[in-house]
Formats: C-alpha cells, structure tokens, sequence
C-alpha cells in the first residue's frame, strides 16, 4: 500500500530532512574519514569502501590514575582490573590472577608517599601514591630488601566476532610513561591477537574479534619509576569499532520502496525492529555529518513506520465499527436490528481517519449499504409507529389488549386500517390487521349491544310504577312480567349496563316475594302466639305448657313480619305471654330460695332437726327476708312456721362473742375478751393454724412473737365450745410500732406538724416550758397544733404529748425550734411595655405580690435557685408615672419585705 500521500499530509520535511537527502545523495565515500584507504579500482569518481571509527570502547582510556588514594583503595586505575604477573615468564601468559590494593602505610622506607601491597606472596612488594605537579602518579615501590614487582590492569569489552576494531595508545611526552605493554585477546584465553609493544609511541593496531567479549591487558614493568601520571603526561589507550558506512547505509537505504528513501514510502517489510537494529549501529558512530546524515534517513524510515502504524489502526477501527453494525459482524449481511444512527455516524468518523484510498473506499461502501438498510427501517418504523398509534387510539387507555373507547367510530377503525395498509413488513402488518379487525368486532358488537340494552330497559322499567324504577312495583306486576324482563337483561352483555338492569329486576322480584312472603309470616306469627294460650286465645292466661323456647319461638316468628301495625298487636301478645311466665318463674325462684335458706338454719338441712351451731341471727334474718318475698300463702304459712321454730331454739342458746386488742409488731402475745362458754383457742396465720393459748376467766391470750407477725398478714383468732367447735372468728389488726415525728418550728410559724401510725392516737398536747395546753387537730395519721400565740422563743422547751381517746400517754416527742423567717427584696425593675418585672432577693421569701397605685395583685414566679423572681405585668398597663411596689412574703404567707419597682421606659 501507498504511504506517500499520508506522508506529504501529516509529515513536514525539517530543515534536518533536507540535509538527510542532500548528504544520502551522494555516496559515503566524499565524507569518508582520512584514515581510510583509496582504491585503484575507481567508479565515477566513487570509494569502493567507506569506514568511520565508533565511539570509545573503553571506559577510563586515559590512564591518569585515581583522583585521589585513600586508606580504603583497592584498584589502580579506575574501571579496570589489576592482576598480578609473573616475571619468569615472557607475553600475556605471564598475567596471572585478580588482586586488589592493600593500604601499608605512609613514607615507608623514608620515602615520602602512600603505600599499598598486592601480592600477598610478596607483601614487601607494593605500590606508592603521591602527589606531583601534573597530579596523581604512582609507581612500583618495595621496602626490607623486597625487589619491585610487575602487574597489570585489564578491562574487557563486548565485540562482534568478525568484525573489525583498533587497538590505538597516545603516547606520553615522558619516558618511563611509555613502557606498559598493551594486548588485545579473547577474554577466555591468552592468546594475543593483537599487541602494543613497551615503549611505542603514539600507534593503532587493527584485528578482528574472535570472541563476544575482548579484554584489553596493559603490563606495568616492575622497572618502570612512573606508569600514572595525570594531566598532560599521561598515555591514552583506545579501543575503537571500525564500522562499514557504506553498507549501513545501504542497509538504511534497503528498508526503503526500491531502495530508495526519496520514495517516501518504506517496504511493507519494514518494521521496528530492523529500524531498531540500524539505530544501534548508529549510536556507535562518533558525532559528525556521517552520524548525522545516517540518522536523519532512519528517522524518515521512522516517522514513516509511525504513520502506517497509525494507519493500519485506524483502518483496523474503522474494519471492527462497521462490522459491529451487520449481523454476525458481517458486512455482507443486513444490518443489526441494534444499528443505529449514532452507530453509523461513529463509524463513517472512523472511515474519514483512513488515509489509504483503495481501504477507504471499500470500507465507506460499506458505510452506505448501512446507512442506507437504516434510512428503509427507519422508513418503515415511521410507517408502522403511525399505524400502531392509530390503532392504540382505538382502545382504552391506548392499548389493544382492552376493549375500544366509547368514542371510537366507523371513521376512526377506516383511518387505522388505511395506516396498517401501509407497512411492508408482513409480520407486523399482520399483527396490526388482527387488531383492526378486534375494534371493528367490537365496534359491531357495541352497536347490537346498545339494541339489547333499549329493549331491556323498556321491560325492566314498565315493571315499577309511572315506569320508574324509584318507586315501587306495579299492583298489576306479577312473576311472568319479571320473567320477561328478565329474559332481555339475560341478552345484555355489557356487565355495567346489565349489572344496573339487573339490579332494578332483583328489586322487583324482591317486591313481589316480599308481598308474597308477608302475608305468609303473619299468618306463621299469629298461629304460633295464639298458641301459648290456653285455648289458644291471648285473652286468656298462658299454658302451664309454655315454655321460655316455645315464647323465643313465637318472638322469632312476629319480628319477621314487616307490616307495623300487624306486628305490633302480635308483639304486645307476646309481650303478655313472656310477662306471665316471668312471674311464674321469679315466684318459683323466691320459694326456692326461701326453703333453701330456712333449710340451711337446721343441723343436715332438715327443718326436722335442731338449729345449727353456727346459726346466728343475720341467718335467721336473711332467711326470714326470702319467706317474706314468696307470695304463695300456703307456701309462706309452711316456710314462715319453721323460721319460727329456728328463732325459738336460738334464743334459748348462749352465744360465745369475744374481741381481741390490736397485735403490736414486736408483742409477746395476741391478747383479748370473751363471753360465753369458750373453752379453746386456735390462731390462723395467712391460712396456717396454730393451736394453744390460754382462755380463762373471760380473757385469753395466744403467744405471738415465734409468728413473726408483719403488718399486713391475715390473722384470725377462733374460739371454741365444748365440741370443740368453732363458735367464733375474730380478725385480728397487726399493726407496727408506735412512732410518732414532729416537724421543726419555725418561731413565727403558725403551727406545730407532727405525723404517727397508730390509729389508737386521739389527742395531743403540747407543754411550753412547763405549761401545758391542749387542742390542735388530730386526724388520718396527720397532727396540726396552733402555736403561734405558745412559742414566742427559740430558747423555750417545747414537748408534745400523743393520748389514747382514754387519755393514756402513748408518747412524747421534742419540738425542736427555728428561728423566725426573715428575707428582703433587693432589686425591682420594670422597663415600659416588657412581660415582666424581675428582681432579686434574699433570706426565705417564697412568694411574691405587687400593687399599682394601691390596687395589690397576687402571684408571680419565685426561683429559689437563682433567689430571682418575676410578675406578669403586661396586662397591667404601667406607666413610667405608676407607683409600683413589689412584696415578699416566707412560706406562711406573712410579709416579709416591701421594694419600689424601678420604672423606665
């Protein structure tokens, strides 16, 4: 393919460019280098062969030793590797293994200078370091007799095998500098392949690598007196590539369309890593117009590379965007039912970056045939989105699942069906007939439908009165003109309009059932109240057969019946017959009760038997009163009788009645009084007996303490009779200690509070410094004494004294005395129009007042937190020229301070 139009479109020539072709136009030979050889084989003037040297190979050519010589030196020279040397044998097999600098020490032998070993089989043998005018220079050295020994240094070098290098030396101006010998040869052997001899001047030697890696070995004499020297004295070593220009040319010259860069357009061969291996033969070159000019080629053949690159992906995006637009990704297929316009468009953007005529042809052909299958679909989407929409109009809500609008007409399915006539695609415009053709089924059906509904109507409405079916059925309305109403509802299929039919029908049928169906109720109430009467005549009394079920039955039977009137006469009937039965059932239950009670008054409830031991007189009473109810005389007479008789043996008996004092938490014993022949004692503790006591004399006693009574257990004490008998059960008050509190008093108070917990208290009195008064109120565990006009004196001794209602001392208490309470209103301010006035005060004000003028006012908040105060004020309407005064009164209510209010407006 052609990148010559893509080149001269994005690509313009630098000025370096033109001096690429300018210099590329001539052969290499014109700018070869002096050093290079001519030929007697001559061609138009052109070299046969041109060669330029590469960079330096070697690092640290210049031998100026170290810069420095520190204790911790351990090479010679810088980047190279010192080895030892044997002096017995002669060459490059003479170098022996690696070593390394050792310091020794400084003026050695009394010479001045720094001093390192490196043979350790001759630790005697050293080298020495010192400064010189032209810098940093060393020589062999020994000390205690040691003769100087050799070394040498070897750098190695990667190389090509076959290729061409030059071993070169600058000599030095300085003798004894110039007697290193230098050799090239395989980094893996000793064989010299090419060498400099000791004392040559400045000189190169060409050889051809051997091996990958070549090392470079200079041998220092053990005779030398110097072998570094910096600055100008110093010999350079150099190891130099000899490079082929003219075929690195031809190799630049290659990537290129028939060879020739001037093409602008590289070989489809071409690829990065030809122009990568070239740049690498590049970089060897030193700096110069060949360097240039080569490198200005390569970087056409680059810049070249890069825009076929740039152009293969664009057509590559280009390839997949219009692919992704057919089905299968396949451009010979239709379109993708997912194609759309900003598809298209996306991909005819990716076209338009193709630069390659004959691609971007055939790829935008393939862009139209899209665009083109999308403007059709697009067409016949239009077609059938117009078709669809006409036909959703048809139906509620929009939708072909529902039935047709009431207001769809013949005109509205003709446009549709026009519309659907319209669309090409088969299977849709199938789809949209089927729907046409559900409106038009219905549209027809709606319209015999409205028939059957007028039918309808006309027979349900001539059933009710004036032919409305708000009012009630005809008189002349009879089952078979319900039936044939019926029958035309029956053929209405619209629910609404047959449910409303249907409702007006149910309505009259419910009528005419009605009208049949009460008559038959009341005849069913009559004959059924008539029967809970003797002789079936509610004139008379009820059947000593009638029931409560058989009166419930009758009940059921009248509140079926509808008509008022009739209902009503049947209801006071039944009312009669349930008011009889009432009476009789209540007389019955009196005498029941009666005897049940008369009955219970007699040992084994027999009225034949003496009355009960534990037949009292609320018994007898309390069965007197239910014979008293009873209003059969024959009956009351036969009951009365045998009250009688148990109210006669009861009074012959005497009873056992006994009382029990109040049980003291903490008391010994439960203690108290009886009369009549008791004999035995029992105690009942929250429902467990204890038996004991003593019972004599009429007291008794039952020891109580081991019960650890509490207040609020149920306790009940029983007397026995000789039978031993329970005769009676007394319940007895456990109550705590007595204990009895006085409140503080405040002189000026004016009364003494003071609380106790045994309800036997009834009077207090109260003894100021000897002198006794008596009074206060004394009620619910609560004791209030006015003493004001008593106590004038914190100093005075105050007792108050708590009686029994017999006058019995039951406790005295201390009052303990306060001093008088006293408190000022320090602040009071009011500004015109704000809520409240405020202040401050001190001491025990606890409430607060105020007057206007002399009209006084009650109420206001007290804190005695913060011992501030305020009073609502805004309703009083206060002027600046208002005398306003506020009071504090203590907790008695007695005034305790007064304070003009501060007025500002």
């Amino acid at each position: 393919m052609s990148n010559h139009k893509l080149v001269q479109k994005t690509l313009k020539i630098t000025a370096v460019g033109a001096i690429a072709f300018s210099v590329l136009a001539q052969p290499l030979s014109f700018v070869a280098s002096a050093a290079e050889t001519t030929s007697s084989n001559k061609v138009e003037g052109t070299l046969l062969t041109a060669t330029a040297q590469s960079v330096e190979l070697l690092k640290s050519s210049k031998l100026d030793g170290p810069a420095s010589y520190p204790n911790t030196l351990k090479q010679p020279m810088p980047d190279w590797q010192m080895a030892l040397v044997d002096s017995s044998i002669a060459g490059l097999p003479a170098v022996g293994a690696d070593t390394e600098l050792t310091y020794k020490g400084e003026n050695l032998g009394g010479t001045f200078g720094t001093y390192f070993s490196f043979d350790s089989a001759h630790p005697d043998r050293l080298v020495k370091f010192d400064y010189s005018t032209g810098g940093v220079r060393s020589a062999p050295a020994s000390i205690n007799g040691e003769t100087k020994g050799p070394f040498a240094i070897y750098q190695d070098v990667p190389t090509v095998v076959g290729q061409t290098y030059s071993l070169g030396k600058v000599a030095s101006t300085l003798p004894n500098l110039n007697k290193q010998t230098i050799y090239a040869s395989d980094a893996s052997n000793k064989s010299a392949i090419a060498t400099i001899s000791s004392g040559s001047a400045t000189t190169s030697k060409t050889f051809t690598a051997t091996s990958t890696t070549t090392r470079i070995t200079i041998v220092i004499d053990s005779t030398s007196t110097i072998y570094f020297l910096g600055g100008s004295y110093g010999i350079s070593v150099s190891l130099k590539e000899t490079i082929d220009t003219d075929k690195l040319k031809a190799d630049i010259d290659a990537l290129f369309l028939n060879n020739l860069p001037t093409s602008n357009t590289i070989k489809t061969t071409t690829n990065q890593a030809a122009i990568d291996a070239l740049q690498t033969q590049i970089n060897k070159l030193e700096d110069g117009t060949t360097k240039t000019a080569l490198q200005n080629e390569l970087n056409l053949a680059q810049q070249l590379l890069n825009a076929r690159t740039a152009d293969e992906a664009n057509q590559a995006a280009a390839k997949t965007a219009i692919n992704d637009l057919f089905i299968d990704n396949n451009p010979a297929n239709h379109i993708k039912d997912t194609t759309n316009q900003a598809a298209i468009d996306a991909a005819q953007a990716k076209v338009n970056a193709v630069t390659d005529i004959a691609t971007k042809a055939e790829l935008q052909a393939q862009v139209d045939k899209a665009q083109a299958e999308l403007d059709a679909k697009n067409a016949e989407k239009q077609r059938e989105t117009d078709a669809t929409a006409a036909i959703n109009n048809l139906f509620i809500d929009n939708n072909p699942a529902n039935h047709i609008k009431d207001t769809t007409n013949q005109a509205a399915i003709d446009a549709a069906q026009a519309k659907v006539d319209a669309v090409t695609d088969t299977t849709k415009k199938a789809e949209m007939q089927a729907q046409v053709d559900k409106a038009q089924a219905e549209l027809d059906a709606k319209n015999a439908e409205k028939q059957r509904e007028a039918e309808a109507k006309t027979s349900v409405d001539n059933l009710f009165i004036d032919n409305n079916s708000a009012n009630h059925i005809k008189d002349t309305t009879n089952q078979a003109a319900i039936d044939a109403a019926q029958a035309k509802v029956n053929a209405v299929t619209d629910t609404t309009a047959k449910a409303e039919l249907q409702t007006k029908v149910d309505k009259a049928q419910a009528e005419l059932n009605a009208r049949t169906a009460e008559a038959q109720r009341e005849a069913d109430a009559k004959a059924s109240v008539n029967n809970l009467f003797i002789d079936n005549n509610p004139a008379n009394h009820i059947k000593d057969t009638t029931t409560q079920a058989i009166i419930d039955a009758a009940q059921t039977k009248v509140n079926a019946v509808t008509d008022a009137t009739v209902k009503a006469e049947l209801q006071a009937q039944v009312d009669k017959a349930q008011a009889e039965l009432d009476a009789k059932k209540a007389e019955k239950q009196r005498e029941a009760d009666a005897k049940a009670a008369v009955n219970d008054l007699f040992i084994g409830n027999d009225p034949a038997n003496n009355i009960k031991d534990t037949t009292t007189q609320a018994a007898i009473d309390a069965a007197q009163a239910k014979v008293d109810a009873v209003t059969d005389p024959t009956v009351k007479a036969e009951l009365q009788k045998e009250i009688d008789k148990a109210q006669s043996q009861l009074d012959s008996i005497i009873p056992i009645v006994g009382t029990a004092a109040k049980y003291t938490v903490g008391d010994l014993y439960i203690t108290g009084t009886y009369t009549g022949p008791a004999t035995g004692l029992s105690l009942d503790v929250n429902g467990k007996r204890y038996y004991g006591g003593e019972i004599k004399d009429g007291k008794f006693k039952f020891y109580g303490l081991d019960k650890a009574l509490k207040v609020g257990d149920v306790v009940k004490l029983n007397l026995y009779n000789a039978n031993k008998e329970i005769k009676q059960t007394i319940n007895i008050q456990v109550v705590e200690p007595l204990k009895v509190t006085v409140a503080d008093y405040k002189i000026g108070d004016s009364n003494i509070n003071a609380t106790f917990n045994n309800s036997d208290i009834t009077k207090v009195g109260v003894v100021v410094d000897g002198k006794k008064y008596w009074g206060g109120d004394v009620a619910d565990g609560k004791v209030k004494f006015y003493a004001l006009d008593k106590i004038k004196s914190a100093s005075s001794v105050v007792t108050m004294n708590f009686y029994d209602a017999d006058n019995n001392l039951l406790a005295t208490k201390q009052v303990k005395l306060l001093a008088s309470y006293a408190g000022v209103v320090t602040t009071a301010n009011y500004k015109v129009g704000e809520n409240n006035i405020t202040g401050a005060f001190t001491g025990d004000v606890k409430q607060v007042a105020i007057s206007i003028n002399g009209t006084k006012y009650y109420g206001g908040t007290v804190t005695a937190a913060t011992s501030t105060y305020k009073f609502y004020a805004l309703d009083k309407k206060i002027k600046a020229t208002d005398t306003v005064i506020v009071y504090g009164y203590d907790p008695e209510g007695k005034q305790l301070s007064q304070k003009t209010v501060t007025i500002t407006e």
